[in-house]
């Protein structure tokens, strides 16, 4: 075990998750402040995992995530992007044989040398978003890897996996991706063993500037209570600068009647 001190309760960071209407919780998420013996070490570790067919993935992920990356921030001397790319990579082959999935969006933000937050750097497999508003005042958020959203994660499947469909071994339609009769929506997981042969394993990764100003939430695919995702990233930001916390936006969304597992994380600087 690395020299760190975690803390679950930060003043800058709230945390809401709900089942919703479902019968299970399959989310899970991590909120940490790391203090590591080296450049970028002390910062916040922020992630969102959406499990699916199971929640065994989205837990394991939510156990080894913090050492995992702080492992390799240590072992990369403080590079942060280095030691995300690294630690999506030992993930991925620790859950390759898992048959269940999940999500996994990371926010990593380190107070700089003048001690202020300046960036957030983001890493995501799947469709957990990440939005923010950065230290210009943009709204910036992640891509969507699912067959709904994503066309260019669709197609890059389909060109790289054409003998699997011409054999009828592999069916992308619209909503889904089809191997051995199960369905998958996403296009980029952690786990689900029956798509390996399939699924995009690259995560992508975001630098966003940020300041005084900036706000930036992360939360799972339970959100989406609005067909306009743009949209709803403007109200639910608008509804944290105007004071609202994690739990009050994720009340809203079950107001509005989500029927999926809910989790939202909000930090504010």
């Amino acid at each position: 075990m690395l020299n760190m001190t975690t803390i679950d309760l930060l003043p800058n960071v709230s945390v809401f998750s709900d089942q919703g209407s479902r019968d299970h919780q399959e989310d899970r998420y991590l909120v940490r402040k790391l203090h590591l013996p080296v450049k970028n070490g002390v910062g916040l570790l922020l992630a969102v995992m959406d499990g699916h067919f199971g929640s065994e993935v989205s837990v394991l992920l939510s156990e080894i995530l913090e050492d995992t990356f702080a492992h390799n921030l240590v072992k990369r001397k403080g590079q942060v992007d280095s030691a995300l790319e690294i630690t999506f990579r030992d993930i991925i082959l620790r859950c390759q044989g898992f048959d269940q999935g999940s999500t996994l969006s990371v926010v990593y933000i380190p107070v700089s040398d003048s001690g202020f937050y300046t960036f957030a750097h983001v890493a995501h497999l799947g469709d957990s978003p990440v939005f923010a508003i950065d230290a210009n005042g943009n709204l910036v958020y992640t891509a969507e890897h699912n067959v709904r959203q994503n066309s260019r994660d669709t197609e890059m499947i389909a060109t790289q996996n054409k003998r699997m469909i011409d054999d009828g071994d592999l069916l992308i339609s619209q909503n889904a991706i089809t191997v051995d009769v199960r369905f998958l929506q996403l296009t980029r997981s952690v786990g689900d063993s029956v798509f390996n042969k399939v699924l995009i394993r690259e995560p992508e990764y975001q630098l966003v500037p940020i300041n005084k100003g900036s706000m930036l939430i992360i939360a799972s695919d339970g959100i989406f209570v609005d067909e306009n995702h743009l949209n709803l990233y403007r109200t639910l930001l608008k509804k944290g600068e105007d004071g609202q916390d994690a739990s009050d936006i994720g009340q809203w969304v079950l107001d509005q009647g989500a029927n999926d597992n809910i989790t939202v994380i909000v930090w504010k600087p």
